[in-house]
């Protein structure tokens, strides 16, 4: 793994975010870089608004960075820059390789948790029995209750929600796999569960970015620590 270039490099990442009320900017992120590998997890750590969700926003595209470059090797060996991708291709890209686990589910109120995870694989190209049996298991892996499965996650509560989060990332197998406090609303159990199936990914040679909110899933996990540093106002 080491000798291997990395999945995803970022460097000089900058942010910056207008207050129009206050007339003044924050800077979120200045001159942040690192590496993640294939086969490796990387924990982002700083204090409570330091830019940590702002660096995977900035990754999966949500924001378009100030400055900076956020370059990812697909499969096809290709350097990509993120931060500069048309929007097609990041939407292509979120298909076939990327994965963003947020602490919040955004699905289609009507559509069942079975239909939420499978609806990525279906994208993906699998047949739809194939797709349902894969969303099956992650679900299951995710330890949310069978009775659920068929019922829309609107339904649920804030852990049921965040299982099948985290079971249509799972289920997709993308390359680099993004996860934002990915067990901060889960019983004991449930977080078992999850550091098993980020183990697993890792195995199977995904590149992990996560943000954890307890020192010890940090401790257990990651690879290496990137330190975020706070966030600045500026005139």
């Amino acid at each position: 793994m080491s000798g291997d270039p990395p999945l995803l490099e970022v460097t000089g990442l900058e942010k910056t975010f207008t207050i129009h009320a206050r007339g003044r900017r924050v800077v979120a992120l200045r001159g942040l870089s690192f590496t993640v590998r294939a086969g490796e997890i990387v924990a982002l750590l700083g204090p409570s608004g330091a830019g940590k969700s702002s660096v995977l926003k900035c990754i999966w595209r949500t924001y378009r960075p100030d400055a900076g470059a956020i370059r990812y090797r697909p499969a096809d060996e290709r350097i990509l820059d993120l931060a500069t991708l048309p929007e097609p291709e990041i939407v292509a890209l979120r298909v076939r390789e990327l994965a963003f686990v947020t602490q919040f589910l955004h699905a289609l109120p009507r559509l069942s948790a079975l239909e939420v995870v499978a609806r990525p694989l279906r994208r993906q190209g699998l047949p739809r029995a194939l797709a349902e049996e894969r969303a099956r298991s992650a679900l299951r892996a995710s330890g949310l209750p069978e009775r659920l499965v068929d019922l829309p996650p609107a339904t649920f509560s804030g852990g049921e929600r965040q299982r099948v989060n985290l079971a249509r990332a799972f289920a997709a197998e993308p390359r680099l796999l993004l996860l934002d406090e990915p067990t901060a609303s889960l019983d004991p159990a449930s977080r078992e569960r999850v550091f098993a199936q980020i183990v697993a990914a890792r195995a199977r040679g995904a590149g992990i970015l996560a943000i954890f909110h307890d020192p010890e899933a940090i401790e257990r996990s990651a690879d290496r620590v990137v330190e975020v540093r706070g966030t600045a106002e500026a005139a």
